[in-house]
C-alpha cells in the first residue's frame, strides 16, 4: 500500500490517464492532486481535475491550484492537441456543485510543504515542470526530509529530446526548478523520455478504447505526434508510465547515477547530466518492460492490444 500520495502535474493529455490510474488504484492512497499552469492556469486546471475525479466517483482528494509560470523563464508555448478534451472537461465544472473533491484555497507550495509536515512523509509522482515542488523546498528548507519518494516523469539523456537535441520538455519548461529538486531530495526516481518512447498506443489501437474522454484524447496524442515528429500516429504513453513504475516496482529498470540540470544560457540549456553515484545519488530509467506496461494499460482502460 502506497499511502499519502500527492500527484503533481501539468494536466494535459496522458497525464489524465496516469490521474486515472491513482484514482483507480486500491493499493494507493491519493490524498491531493497539484496543478501547474502554462497557456492554461493553474486554477482552469484544477477545475478540470475536479470534473474529472467527480466523473470517475473519486473522493476526498485535495485539489489544489499551484504555479502559472517558471520560476524565471518566460513560459513556453505548449502543445493544443488537447484542447477540445480539456475544453470538454473545463465547461462540465459548475459553481457551487459540491463537488466530492474540493478546490483547496492555498498555493500549492504551501500546501504541500504543510501536509508533509503534518504527515510526517509523502510520496510525489510529477508529471510536469517541477515548479510546485521547488517552491515547497524554498518556502520550508524542511520539506525534502519529509518526501520519502518522488517519482518524475522527464529528462533525455539517450535519444534526442522532444524540446531540443539535449533536453525534455518538462525539464526544460522550467530548468532552474529541475535543479533545486534535483539538488534537494535524493533518490529520485526518473522516469525519462528515453524509455517512454518504448510505450505507445498506436491510432488503430486508440479507437478501440471504449471511453470516449481517453480515446479522443489518444487520438490527439496521436496526431499531435505525427504533426510534430512527421512520423507515425502514435501515442508514446510517458506520464501513464511514470504512474505505472511507481505501482508496479518490477516495471521499469533503473541505473544508479547523480544527476544535475544545465541551467546555463547555452544550446545544453535543460540537459539532465548523469554522473557518478554520490552521497545524494538518484535512479535513473534505462530500461521497460514494455510488454507489462500494455497489459496494464489494456486492463486499466479495457483495450484490446
Amino acid at each position: 500500500m502506497i499511502r499519502n500520495l500527492f500527484f503533481d502535474s501539468d494536466l494535459l493529455g496522458d497525464d489524465f490517464f496516469a490521474l486515472y490510474g491513482l484514482a483507480a488504484n486500491r493499493d494507493i492512497e491519493l490524498c491531493g492532486v497539484t496543478t501547474f499552469g502554462r497557456r492554461v492556469a493553474a486554477m482552469e486546471r484544477a477545475k478540470m481535475a475536479q470534473v474529472f475525479l467527480e466523473m470517475h466517483g473519486a473522493s476526498g482528494i485535495d485539489i489544489v491550484p499551484g504555479s502559472d509560470k517558471p520560476l524565471m523563464l518566460a513560459t513556453r508555448k505548449s502543445c493544443t492537441f488537447c484542447d477540445e478534451q480539456m475544453k470538454w472537461l473545463r465547461q462540465e465544472w459548475k459553481e457551487g456543485v459540491a463537488y466530492r473533491s474540493p478546490i483547496i484555497d492555498e498555493p500549492a507550495a504551501a500546501y504541500l510543504a504543510r501536509k508533509a509536515r503534518e504527515l510526517g512523509g509523502i510520496t510525489l509522482l510529477c508529471t510536469g515542470p517541477l515548479t510546485n515542488i521547488a517552491l515547497a523546498i524554498l518556502l520550508d528548507s524542511s520539506f525534502p526530509s519529509h518526501v520519502k519518494d518522488l517519482y518524475f516523469m522527464g529528462g533525455v539523456h539517450a535519444i534526442q529530446g522532444n524540446s531540443s537535441p539535449v533536453s525534455e520538455s518538462n525539464v526544460m519548461n522550467d530548468p532552474e526548478a529541475a535543479s533545486i529538486v534535483f539538488r534537494s531530495i535524493p533518490g529520485i526516481h526518473v522516469i525519462p523520455y528515453d524509455i517512454t518512447m518504448q510505450v505507445i498506443l498506436t491510432d488503430a489501437e486508440a479507437k478501440g478504447i471504449g471511453d470516449g474522454f481517453f480515446r479522443d484524447t489518444a487520438l490527439s496524442c496521436c496526431r499531435s505526434h505525427e504533426c510534430r515528429k512527421g512520423g507515425s500516429p502514435i501515442m508514446p504513453m510517458h506520464d501513464y508510465l511514470a504512474y505505472l513504475a511507481l505501482a508496479d516496482s518490477g516495471i521499469v529498470e533503473y541505473r544508479e547515477c547523480g544527476i544535475a540540470i544545465e541551467c546555463s544560457h547555452s544550446p545544453c540549456r535543460g540537459m539532465m547530466v548523469l554522473t557518478k553515484p554520490d552521497g545524494h545519488s538518484h535512479f535513473y530509467g534505462v530500461g521497460v518492460d514494455a510488454e507489462r506496461a500494455r497489459k496494464h494499460l489494456a486492463s486499466d482502460f479495457k483495450v484490446e492490444l
